[in-house]
């Protein structure tokens, strides 16, 4: 198990109301489960960034429910239920979860409606999911790139963790307070936009800002905040991501190398293995093998 599932980065964080929460970015060599069981009554909630799973609870019927990036959901458990997660191999994962115990939803559920609508899900007893908005997004991204150390770092966590859970429970309970966003949250917003709809030819930095309305210095100091990365980075994780995808759908190592700007294969494949931990070779093989067992 150890051998074929790399955690790169995780962070856990619990209430003294028992809310727990685990965010982690895994990288899965081969078909892998892991699971985790129930400690009390509880509804589990969280999202995924990026990657597909399966969520399975065990019992005398199985539940599956697939667990698609951009979506938020929230899962009821009961104490000592098994919770059974399912990775492909060459599956690239991140994502938070937190574990809201019953008492504490029943306690503070009398005083907030919000609350209150998530302990009728845990009730109800069946699993619910919405669209993630990008402020969603941007938390979990800010928890798995923390900049600090020490117990600054451990302050920045509880921010975030909080912050994400006050979004996750308003989004899960229909009840987000919708505002108007602010002139330079559009232009930031525009410029993500971009980005993600020009991988194969991005923008350069001072292109970027003359498109989105934005200075150059507010761009790069904002982007990072919003989005975890800067923008430059984050244009090239997002290119690496779209071109394994590509590859395990057929693409030529070498076709996808010029297409998102590389020079050379080889070039590419340092850029690719830092990133997704085998080389493109090495992740094309991966992936017919798992095309012929099937």
């Amino acid at each position: 198990m150890e051998a074929s599932l790399h955690v790169e980065r995780q962070f856990q964080w619990q209430s003294a109301e028992g809310v727990h929460l685990v965010s982690s970015e895994l990288r899965i060599d081969a078909p892998c489960r892991l699971q985790s069981v129930s400690p009390a009554p509880g509804l589990v909630v969280g999202l995924t960034l990026y990657g597909t799973a399966e969520s399975v609870l065990l019992g005398e019927t199985e539940q599956v429910h697939a667990i698609p990036p951009n979506f938020c959901w929230a899962l009821p458990v009961q104490q000592g239920n098994v919770l059974e997660s399912r990775y492909q191999a060459g599956t690239r994962i991140a994502g938070a979860g937190f574990f809201l115990p019953a008492d504490w939803l029943r306690f503070h559920g009398q005083q907030d409606p919000s609350l209150a609508i998530l302990l009728h899900i845990l009730e109800e007893g069946r699993m619910r999911c919405a669209d993630t908005p990008c402020q969603v997004e941007q938390h979990i991204t800010q928890l798995l790139h923390n900049p600090y150390h020490g117990k600054l770092a451990d302050l920045y966590l509880e921010a975030r963790a909080h912050d994400l859970l006050f979004n996750l429970i308003e989004t899960l309970s229909g009840t987000r307070r919708t505002s108007a966003l602010s002139h330079g949250e559009r232009r930031l917003e525009k410029a993500h936009e971009i980005i993600n709809t020009r991988l194969h030819n991005p923008p350069s930095l001072e292109e970027l800002a003359r498109e989105a309305g934005i200075s150059i210095s507010a761009l790069r100091k904002d982007f990072k905040r919003r989005y975890g990365l800067p923008v430059m980075s984050y244009i090239r994780k997002r290119q690496l991501d779209e071109a394994r995808e590509e590859l395990r759908h057929g693409a030529s190592v070498t076709a996808t190398a010029l297409k998102y700007g590389y020079d050379t294969p080889a070039n590419f494949s340092t850029a690719f293995k830092r990133q997704h931990g085998n080389s493109p070779s090495q992740q094309r093989r991966q992936d017919q093998g798992i095309i012929s067992m099937q």
